[in-house]
């Protein structure tokens, strides 16, 4: 039953994109105990998440030149760079008057600073949390950084999915309202369906963005050597973004076609389809050249909760979930060398395998699930 512990507004530009199931769980976490108000510029995927169920607030952009003069005001009045029209505005004025606000979750440090001079404005507790490009790449941003020490003095608690990520934020002035929360999956939805494979193939899987920090094109790469040296394994590529014409190519000139499968963007049910049907979850994660780093990527939580043998790199937070030898295999971040030897000894023993799976998913219960992360999470706004 839920608490009468008043209410939490959730902050960030879009309100779910489907690689946000993160998130998501944790608004759910809190609607357990209390009112959950989602804030956003645009509200996406309703049929993925049942984002009916709460209170929104849709922050609509300035069109007229009375609203453009309104917004320009408020953003004076508030120190903050969010746009909104005067309906939106009155709107929002009126509701952090009236309800009995708990605190301002926003996620990732460009919102939280959007919406910091309103939370200072109106005495508002503010909790942030630190998701992966926001606590690297973008520090690379002077005006993004020099900011970021009024926010930390400001907020109530500081969240980071990493324990890498308080140095990299340099976050020991502030560390008594850190806390390391990880993301999280459901341990019930995902697990193994326990049905024996159809054929003798193994499948190796990437789900995840197409981009720089993904190193999908060096993975290509290493599995086309492997095919060389091992016959019956096929390499499943779900996901989208802008490297994803420069793995085509490759495919195409290494002339692995019918080895290599390529879904593009797809659902959270179809990732499950896809790991149920896998071997291998492989992620080649690296820094890129902008300087953008992982978090804890999630799609390794839900492989290894699906007790798949999982390959990737020490990179950001996931030597902290992968212990190599144990419960996974770990290359350094660019050593495609690494990274071969890693699949290829998975790929040769089946007994591995299972043994590595079976160990992943025990470390999810005890380490990441969301009833494990949920009570993190309550205990971080019950301190406020």
């Amino acid at each position: 039953m839920k608490k009468n512990c008043g209410s939490v507004v959730v902050y960030n530009d879009i309100l779910f994109l489907l690689s946000q199931t993160f998130m998501y769980e944790q608004v759910k976490v809190l609607a357990e105990q209390y009112d959950v108000h989602l804030l956003a510029k645009r509200f996406e995927n309703p049929h993925s998440f049942n984002i009916d169920e709460y209170q929104q607030i849709k922050i609509d952009q300035p069109v007229h030149i009375a609203d453009k003069v309104v917004s320009k005001l408020a953003r004076r009045y508030y120190d903050s760079n969010l746009y909104f029209d005067t309906r939106t505005l009155l709107r929002l004025r009126k509701f952090l008057r009236k309800e009995k606000i708990k605190a301002i979750h926003a996620h990732f440090g460009p919102r939280a600073l959007e919406i910091l001079g309103i939370a200072k404005k109106h005495n508002i507790p503010l909790v942030v949390t630190f998701h992966g490009y926001d606590a690297s790449s973008l520090l690379r941003d002077d005006a993004y950084a020099q900011k970021l020490p009024y926010l930390f003095e400001y907020a109530t608690k500081i969240i980071v999915v990493s324990e890498h990520m308080i140095n990299t934020l340099k976050l020991d002035k502030w560390k008594q309202k850190v806390h390391i929360i990880p993301c999280s999956v459901n341990a019930d939805e995902f697990s193994a369906d326990g049905k024996a494979k159809s054929d003798n193939k193994i499948k190796i899987l990437h789900a995840g963005r197409i981009v720089a920090k993904k190193g999908v094109p060096d993975l290509i790469r290493v599995f086309h050597h492997l095919t060389g040296k091992i016959q019956n394994i096929e390499l499943h590529l779900a996901g989208d973004g802008e490297e994803l014409d420069e793995c085509k190519e490759l495919v195409k000139r290494f002339s692995i076609e019918e080895k290599v499968v390529f879904y593009g963007g797809v659902s959270h049910q179809k990732i499950k389809n896809l790991l149920n049907e896998t071997d291998i979850f492989v992620l080649n994660s690296r820094t890129d050249e902008a300087g953008d780093m992982e978090g804890t990527p999630v799609t390794i939580l839900e492989a290894m909760c699906m007790e798949k043998a999982v390959v990737s790199t020490r990179h950001a937070g996931i030597p902290y979930v992968i212990e190599d030898g144990e419960n996974g295999l770990l290359a350094d971040e660019r050593d495609n060398n690494g990274l071969g030897r890693c699949l290829q000894k998975l790929i040769q023993n089946n007994e591995l395998r299972i043994k590595m799976g079976r160990s992943a998913r025990a470390t999810v219960i005890e380490s990441f699930s969301s009833k494990v992360m949920g009570q993190k999470l309550s205990e971080v706004f019950e301190s406020i």
